[in-house]
């Protein structure tokens, strides 16, 4: 009997369309994965200083969640398997540098157990050094970004450059959470955790006696703070518009998912903060519409600067009608302009021009 023949040329465009219902899964379990990191973070900030132990509930979420994207990942590539794809091709189009964070995050899991079995649990910011645990940061970083890139890949079959908010959704998504990685190991320089521009921090200096020693270096830290978390949330965007002319809702989504994931670790006792994310998103948005920033030039700078100025602006003011901005205006306007400049200069360094 002769063998029946797979047709290759429609398998590559099979696989350049697997869609909504693949991604949203992968969003699913991506979204385990990353509350189990998060969970995590807070179990270590809030409840285990003390646990000299690998294994807890907190641990059991986070590798659970490694667990089911592994499997998910493998059954993808099997059934390509199955169809008649070998060696490479058969990992799912787009999907191959998850693959590559699943083997990553295996090996970081691995040397996280042993780690901590010969030398002990991280105490304080020393987990987010360890090397273990920045293989971890570097392969879950590429597992939940799967759907940004296979959203990058196949683009023309999905709304072009130019896709509705529901074709591009699974993307958006997929680069907040990658965003949320990215924070979650700079926790200690996100802004919005720590209240440097405060009274309440100021009168924390002065009670120590720590007022000439603290006074400028705090206001120095401060600053450099804001410029980083400016960074994590202006890069993503950038690269975004690389590629999309982004529907509206995006900047919504971006500014808000990192700012929920970022509340977990103080358990959402600064969930104000997360409503200023909400508001420059949707400010954002109307913008991107209203200046018809997708023509390109300098409306894409325009946007980013106006963007970083609403971030900003809304921070202090949260700030100061939860305590008090303690900060000089040369400080907390001089935080905001420099803010704005470092969005412009990352835009155009990238050379952005979203296309129609």
């Amino acid at each position: 009997m002769e063998s029946q023949k797979v047709d290759v040329s429609n398998l590559t465009r099979s696989k350049a369309r697997v869609g909504s219902a693949i991604d949203y899964l992968t969003i699913l379990f991506a979204l385990w994965l990353l509350s189990g990191v998060f969970i995590d973070g807070y179990a270590h900030g809030h409840i285990d200083e003390t646990l000299e132990t690998f294994f807890t509930p907190w641990h059991a979420v986070l590798y659970s969640g490694f667990l089911a994207c592994a499997i998910w990942f493998t059954s993808l590539t099997y059934r390509n398997y199955r169809l008649g794809w070998r060696g490479r091709e058969a990992i799912p189009h787009g999907y191959g540098t998850g693959v590559i964070g699943v083997m990553i995050f295996a090996v970081g899991g691995l040397s996280d157990m042993i780690w901590h079995i010969i030398l002990g649990i991280e105490v304080g910011i020393e987990a987010l050094y360890s090397p273990s645990h920045l293989l971890l940061f570097l392969g879950g970083t590429l597992i939940v970004a799967s759907p940004l890139k296979r959203a990058w890949v196949s683009q023309t079959a999905e709304g072009g450059t130019s896709p509705r908010l529901m074709q591009l959704l699974p993307a958006l998504v997929s680069l907040g959470f990658a965003t949320s990685f990215t924070a979650f190991f700079a926790m200690n320089y996100w802004a919005f955790s720590h209240g440097y521009p405060s009274q309440g921090y100021n009168d924390w200096l002065m009670g120590r006696g720590l007022q000439h020693y603290m006074y400028e270096q705090g206001r120095v830290i401060g600053i450099a703070n804001i410029l980083i978390t400016n960074a994590i949330l202006i890069i993503p965007i950038v690269w975004l518009l690389k590629r999309w002319n982004p529907p509206t809702g995006s900047f919504t989504l971006l500014m808000t998912i990192p700012m929920v994931f970022m509340s977990v670790l103080e358990g959402f006792d600064n969930y104000y903060m997360i409503a200023g994310g909400i508001i420059a998103g949707l400010i954002a948005d109307i913008l991107w519409r209203a200046l018809q920033v997708s023509r390109g030039g300098w409306r894409v700078q325009l946007h980013l600067g106006l963007l970083s100025t609403l971030i900003w602006i809304l921070y202090f003011l949260i700030i100061e009608l939860q305590d008090k901005v303690a900060w000089e205006p040369e400080y907390w306007g001089g935080a905001i302009v420099l803010a704005v400049l470092c969005s412009v200069v990352f835009s155009k360094l990238s050379r952005t021009e979203p296309e129609v």
